[in-house]
């Protein structure tokens, strides 16, 4: 949706981000004079967001903070509202820490690869998270909940609000939607409780950006992170080769994301050589025939590489892909410098001196079931 509005004149997308500002004001005021309340779950609950659109490395950050504390053995559930999947309303359970429910139409692309990646991590997809939440501390009992692109979700309450920021573009040329990548006014990042700055292997002035952050939001914790290429997968062979194969190579790159200037530059950097490249809006659902025309139109561009996300994967899956050029996905590893120091803020802050011992559980619940 936003993708499209912004083919629009400029005055027309002035007037709108007008609008949007003034809709997104009213509403933080309703929460602040309380006439809409916030709810708060049982469990402790640490919530992952951005204040800009497009990809800014948050679910990553979900995942790896979600797989710190399940390695501590605590019972952790992802609650998310997983756009992009069918029957949006309802509430499904793409994993219950056992099983998946293997359908991407159904869960959603990023909670199908959260689900994959965190075995043993509840991964809950509902616009109500709530009741979601409530409905999981019943059902299989919950130690941490972890809340995915929730900055902007007043509903829940939060016992640390974490907001992630890209280095390279941290507050979307300060212009709210659809004019420039805003969510909401860059005052509201006082209500965050740390933040953690993405793509921090990039070139970015640090003490700028720094003293921008505490500028309008105070004195917090700020931390850095980034990821890494680590290998590239075939999914068809399970084969994976290192990334510096790409090095003089001609690919071809496909991508559904928020920000797939990312991807390319990613690819860049082991300066393979793209010759052919096919963007959709994020969360696309790719056709068989639009799987097709790719391919054709990347043979003729004489690739011999097709390179595409994780995320893209989970919906190109369902398709039939032609044997050449090989698709590989292309894998990442996240990276926090001074991980420590964050994980003690992160217990310091939601137990003040560290996390109950987890009890035992055993509950499964069944994926075909679904709660309204």
């Amino acid at each position: 949706m936003i993708h499209r509005l912004q083919n629009l004149p400029r005055p027309v997308l002035a007037w709108l981000a007008k609008c949007y500002s003034l809709a997104v004001r009213v509403r933080l005021a309703l929460y602040r004079t309380h006439y809409l309340k916030s709810r708060r779950l049982g469990a402790k609950t640490i919530s992952v967001g951005n204040i800009t659109t497009g990809g800014t490395g948050k679910t990553p950050l979900v995942e790896y903070l979600a797989r710190y504390f399940r390695q501590q053995s605590y019972s952790v559930t992802i609650l998310t509202r997983g756009y992009g999947r069918k029957h949006s309303r309802r509430r499904q359970v793409v994993s219950d820490g056992e099983r998946i429910l293997d359908d991407v139409e159904l869960s959603g692309d990023e909670p199908l690869l959260l689900a994959r990646h965190l075995p043993g991590v509840r991964v809950i997809a509902d616009r109500d998270r709530f009741a979601a939440g409530s409905w999981a501390e019943e059902t299989f009992g919950v130690d941490i909940h972890i809340l995915d692109d929730a900055f902007q979700y007043l509903e829940l309450e939060r016992d640390v609000n974490v907001l992630v920021l890209d280095a390279a573009d941290p507050f979307g040329n300060e212009q709210p939607l659809p004019l420039g990548r805003l969510r909401e006014p860059l005052s509201e990042m006082t209500r965050a409780d740390a933040f953690i700055v993405t793509r921090a292997d990039r070139p970015f002035d640090q003490s700028d950006l720094e003293a921008q952050i505490q500028g309008l939001a105070g004195k917090k914790p700020i931390f850095y992170a980034y990821q890494n290429v680590v290998e590239l997968l075939n999914p068809l062979t399970a084969s994976t080769t290192p990334p510096q194969r790409l090095i003089d190579q001609p690919v071809a790159l496909l991508c559904a994301i928020g920000r797939p200037d990312r991807f390319v530059e990613d690819v860049r950097h082991f300066r393979a050589r793209i010759v052919f490249q096919r963007v959709y809006p994020d969360h696309y659902r790719f056709s068989q025939k639009e799987i097709n025309d790719f391919f054709v139109r990347a043979r003729a561009a004489g690739a011999t590489w097709v390179l595409t996300t994780e995320k893209d994967w989970v919906r190109l899956e369902r398709l039939t892909l032609p044997s050449t050029p090989s698709l590989w996905v292309v894998q990442l590893s996240q990276k926090i410098v001074d991980e420590a120091r964050l994980m003690s803020f992160l217990v310091r802050t939601v137990e003040g001196e560290s996390l109950p011992p987890p009890p035992p559980r055993s509950t499964s619940f069944l994926l075909d079931e679904e709660s309204q």
